[in-house]
């Protein structure tokens, strides 16, 4: 007797011009929050050091870019684990399905309250406005 034949569904390949696209927008978002990270902090110290800003409305400013530019990265690799799942690259593996739910647990539970923290401060007196 014959052993019963196991059919996985195949989604099939990504296309070709979908896949350097996602590569593209990948490399966009790595680009905005590289800069984010590094360059706005320095502009902003930049505009310290001129007198067009105060020192606790830099400090804010320069936490919060790099806050958003966190979760850029997070979009950034779970837009690429995405990518990679697609093309099958991980084979069965769990690995992509729990790495993006552990940054989407990482976002809403660690960022976005952090965000809302250094927005919600006044910039004058550096209080929680409420």
């Amino acid at each position: 007797m014959a052993e019963p034949i196991l059919v996985r569904p195949v989604v099939g390949p990504v296309p070709y011009g979908q896949f350097i696209g996602e590569l593209v927008n990948i490399a966009v978002l790595l680009s905005a929050s590289l800069w984010l990270f590094f360059g706005r902090p320095w502009k902003i110290r930049s505009r310290l050091t001129r007198g067009e800003v105060s020192e606790k409305e830099a400090s804010a400013k320069a936490k919060h870019a790099r806050l958003f530019s966190l979760l850029w990265l997070a979009l950034a690799v779970s837009s690429l684990l995405i990518l990679l799942d697609q093309t099958d690259f991980f084979g069965d593996s769990w690995i992509p399905t729990i790495a993006i739910i552990a940054m989407a647990v990482a976002v809403f539970a660690v960022l976005l309250p952090a965000m809302r923290r250094v927005e919600s401060r006044d910039s004058t007196t550096g209080l929680t406005k409420r």
